[in-house]
């Protein structure tokens, strides 16, 4: 099982499929991620790229409702 990590408030910009992210936490490529916004509904996601201050996330559900005041990613 893997652990469970909260991150808030690091969305930057939401791009179609794809979630931009301040880099707060060591992640991997590959690594899967639940992503939540204000709705509360959990959506899949994938870390598809990582530079030093930034995680872009592939959204595998859609990303309707997802707003950017106040979303969070558990991996």
């Amino acid at each position: 099982m893997q652990p469970r990590v909260t991150v808030h408030d690091s969305a930057m910009r939401l791009e179609g499929p794809l979630l931009f992210m301040r880099r707060t936490l060591e992640v991997g490529l590959n690594e899967a991620v639940v992503v939540s916004g204000r709705d509360g509904a959990p959506r899949l996601g994938r870390v598809a790229a990582i530079d030093e201050g930034m995680v872009t996330i592939e959204m595998l559900d859609p990303t309707a409702g997802l707003g950017l005041a106040a979303p969070w990613v558990g991996s």
